[in-house]
This record gives C-alpha cells, structure tokens and sequence, in this order.
C-alpha cells in the first residue's frame, strides 16, 4: 500500500471479523482494509505512516451488511408514496388512502397492506377504495407485490371487466356474478399497471435515492438489486457523480434481459460500485395471496394448489434460462411453493447437462418451501438459496390458515440447508418486509412470529445460530454475487465496508435483536450513515 495514502488506524473496538473471529483494532487506507488485529500492533502502523488514530471506546464493528435480494427503487417508491404497514383495520385503511387522496394528485399508489394484520378477515375490494376515492385511480400493493386491489375508476381505465379473461400466470377475483371485485393476482396486476404514467427520471431518482437511505440507516453496505433499466440508469448516474452509497450487484428482470444479451455482456461486470450480470425470473406467486406453486392443495381452499407462473407454462423460462445461462449471466428463480421449488431444481439440472459451464451461482430466491429431498438437491447442484429470514415473523401469521400445522416445518428449513452443505444468502426483500437486518436476525435464531403463537419458534429445529445468521448477511451473500474476494468479512486487502452498532448483538438475548441500533454505516472508508 503507497505510504501516500493517509491511514485511519481504529483502536479500543469490538471488532466481529466473520466466521466468529475477533479482533480489537484495525486500520483502513485507500478504501481497504490493511490491518486487523491488535491495539498495539495498530497504534504502532499509525506511528509509523500517520494519519488518524481513532478510539471507537469498545464500540461493536461488524462487517457490511450485504442484502442479498432488495428492490431499491421500488423500496424507495413505498417509502414516498402511501405505506398501508400500519393500517390495521377497514376503517385505517380507508382513512389512510383518503388522507393520501387529499394531499396528492393523479393516480393513487401505494403498498404494505395485508389482511393478516386485521385478524385475517377478508381482504380490501374497490369498495374500500370507491369510498375513499371514488374519482381517482387507485392501484394498492398487498405486502407481498403478488396481489393488488384496484378501484372501480382504475378497472375503468384498463378497461377491465367481467368479459376480462384471466391471464396466463395470474387472476382476476370475482364475485357472484362474475364482476371484478377489484383484487388481481400476479400476472392480472398488469393489466392495470399498463394503464399507470411511466414514472419520470426525476421520480425514478427519487425512488432510488430514497431507497439507498434506507438501507445506510439500516447498516447495508451493499444490495443484490433487482432492478430495470432505468433502475440501473439512475444508479449509473450517482455512481458518476461519487453519490452512490451502497454497492449496487443488478440484476435484470427476465423481460428486460435481452438488454444485457444486446450489449454484450458475458458474466458478471462492473467496477467495485455497480455491477450488472444477473437475470431474475419468477417461477409463481407467493403463500399469502394464494399464488405459491404447491404439491398439495391450500389448508384454506381445497380447489387451489397456486399459480406457476406464465413463464413457466409456456416454456420461457426454461429456454430463456438455457440461453443466458450459455452466454455466462447468472440466473435466479423466484421460487416460494414447495412444486416451484423443486420444479427450479429440475431446471437447473437440465442446465448442468446442456451447458458445460462451472461456477454458475444458479440462485433460487426465497427457496421457502422445501422438501426434504430438495434441500438436498440445492447443496448436491451447487445452487445458493438466497432466502429473507424476516418472512418467518410475518408469514406466520397465516401460514398455517394456508398450509395446515403439519406443513409448517417446510417454511424456510434454514438449520437443514446448512446441515447439508448448501449455500445460503440472506436478504430483506424490501420493500416487502423491512430493510433492517437485524429483525431478520432476530427471525432466522428465534423464529418467532410477530402475533407470538410460536413462543419456542415457527418449527423451532430449524433455528441457526447468530454466527450464522450473520454469515447469510455478509459473506455468503458476498458468494452469492462472486464478491468474497472484495467484501463480506473484515480482512486485510478487503474493501473497507463496515457497521457500527451500539451494542454487541452476542451479548444480549436473541429475542431483543432486532433492538440493535446502527450508529455509523461506512462503504469504501466513506461514512454514508451516522446516527
């Protein structure tokens, strides 16, 4: 390292290295880690070259955490538009799309809402919407994005209506009579999507900027983007400008991959802030909105056994995997259902045969109902469950309404894929649950649900330990982008990504995790959070 470049050398710390290794100093220079270890040994390197010496007086370092599946600009959307998260009842709900109604003008957007959080009764229809604004255009997001609620004035204008057939892959409830009650599934949200003004570049840079704030203030350092092409622009934008505070891993939408294809790219690429070199498709839905793919029927409809996707019926997603697969871009599959699980692992072993290729990171994203035999599978093939522990805390409010108590040990098996050696890559899936990776901490080692009924844990022998929770958060997440060599842990020679928190999350209790608070969030030697 050129004695050029000023040394910051941090003594008197609780440094958390990764893999359960400590150290109590280290020291940073060009945007790098170039020493840990000891007090001693740093205040020595600091004598000898200068710069600063800083006493973090026993504060708790751990590595940058790595999201492994966010959606920025969308988190970013939910957090300036109308955020239903609280509203818990018919009555809040209306009154918060009212409120939102007469501040705002043009369509009314928004996301957050779940009838898990008013007692399961049933979900929101366009009569909830029509009450509150009946002139206006309405589309509002359950939590999960697999399920919306449109009003009668936004039917109207993507002209949807009880002639509308369902679309392959998706939805349309109806009534008795066959109307369109207003709630879309999947697929059958487009159909009024297209209707909705593309968003502008000052709103898409909004989005986006509100999005990367919310992941400083969370202690993320780094974001497995699942982005679009303007997504990306506007992230390409601020890294020009020296703005960008998270490193950006994007990856494209299946619709938006013949991009990456057009421009040439093979693999991975990218500087140490953005890269780009990943496809995303979606295999089905998800477990609250009755959309994930399962073998056997739903506890709570007998009829229903979820939706595969439309990619899936018609075979696009098969060939297009093979396709970018052989061209060296990264694949990952939505997969909630047990049958979309193992069907993506049919997948992949059809990839195994036809590509000669080694290294593919194939990545199954939420991995969240397994089989016995498919967690297997994942480790035998190699794949990497990027999965968002968080999802037990709120899913357990429902899912054994959906599944039935004797399917509940499939939710997220995080102690069984890595008793078997495979993978695994923690994220958020923000803006579906929350940013803050300490709750999903908190979930992975208690699994406990947010209304309590699973005091010992959601399928409690699924629980892992804080070590490893922390490890899906920075270095398996790291792997799962082909980013271990740069980032993920606390090492010399790696780039200098790290969190400060205010206390040590080993020394306290696993249920009071998600109480840890970020004091200073640093990307590259850059403070980019300080609370």
């Amino acid at each position: 390292m050129a004695k050029s470049h000023p040394v910051r050398a941090f003594v008197n710390a609780n440094v958390y290295l990764g893999d359960g290794e400590r150290a109590e100093a280290f020291a940073t220079a060009a945007s790098r880690f170039i020493y840990v270890g000891s007090d001693e040994e740093a205040k020595s390197l600091y004598a000898r070259r200068g710069g600063e010496l800083i006493d973090l007086e026993g504060a708790f370092v751990l590595p940058g955490i790595i999201d492994a599946h966010a959606h920025v600009a969308y988190g970013g959307a939910h957090v300036r538009n109308l955020n239903l998260s609280g509203a818990d009842s018919r009555e809040a709900f209306i009154a918060a799309v009212r409120k939102y109604a007469a501040e705002r003008s043009g369509w009314i957007k928004g996301s957050g809402w779940t009838e898990a959080r008013w007692g399961g009764a049933p979900a929101p229809d366009k009569s909830w919407l029509d009450e509150a604004a009946p002139d206006r255009p309405a589309l509002l997001y359950r939590m999960d994005f697999h399920t919306a609620v449109a009003n009668s004035k936004a039917l109207e204008l993507a002209r949807v209506t009880d002639e509308t057939l369902d679309p392959d892959g998706g939805s349309i409830d109806r009534d008795a009579s066959g109307e369109p009650t207003g709630i879309l599934r999947d697929k059958a949200i487009e159909m009024v999507e297209w209707a909705i003004p593309e968003p502008t570049e000052e709103e898409t840079m909004a989005d986006v900027r509100a999005g990367l704030a919310e992941a400083a203030r969370n202690g993320v350092t780094a974001i497995h983007d699942i982005s679009t092409p303007a997504h990306f622009g506007a992230h390409q934008l601020l890294s020009e400008r020296g703005e960008l505070t998270a490193r950006i891993y994007a990856r494209y939408y299946l619709e938006h991959a013949r991009a990456l294809a057009d421009a040439g790219i093979r693999g991975v690429f990218g500087d140490e802030y953005l890269k780009i070199g990943g496809v995303k498709a979606f295999a089905d839905g998800s477990l609250g909105g009755g959309s994930a793919w399962l073998f056997d029927a739903y506890e709570d409809d007998p009829t229903n056994m979820g939706i595969p996707a439309d990619v899936v019926v018609n075979g696009l997603l098969e060939r297009s995997a093979v396709k970018y697969d052989r061209r060296g871009l990264q694949f990952s599959v939505h997969a909630i259902g047990d049958r979309a699980n193992a069907w993506t692992l049919d997948l992949l072993e059809k990839l195994e045969h036809v590509n000669l290729r080694e290294n593919r990171r194939f990545r199954i994203e939420h991995a969240q109902h397994l089989r016995p035999k498919d967690i297997k599978r994942i480790a035998a093939l190699g794949a990497v469950a990027s999965c968002q522990p968080y999802h037990l805390a709120e899913d357990g409010l429902f899912a054994e309404k959906k599944i039935g108590a004797n399917r509940l040990r499939s939710i997220l098996p995080l102690r069984s894929l890595i008793d078997a050696g495979a993978r695994v890559a923690f994220g958020s899936d923000f803006p579906v649950v929350t940013m803050n990776p300490f709750k999903g901490m908190k979930a992975a080692t208690t699994r406990q649900t947010l209304d309590g009924r699973y005091p010992d844990g959601l399928a409690p022998e699924e629980k892992i330990t804080l070590d490893e929770a922390i490890a899906g958060y920075t270095i398996g997440a790291a792997y799962a982008a082909f980013d271990e060599r740069r980032i993920g842990s606390i090492t010399e020679g790696k780039l200098a990504d790290y969190v400060v928190l205010d206390r040590d999350p080993f020394a306290i209790e696993p249920h009071d995790l998600d109480k840890i608070q970020v004091l200073k969030t640093v990307v590259g030697e850059r403070v980019v959070y300080e609370a």
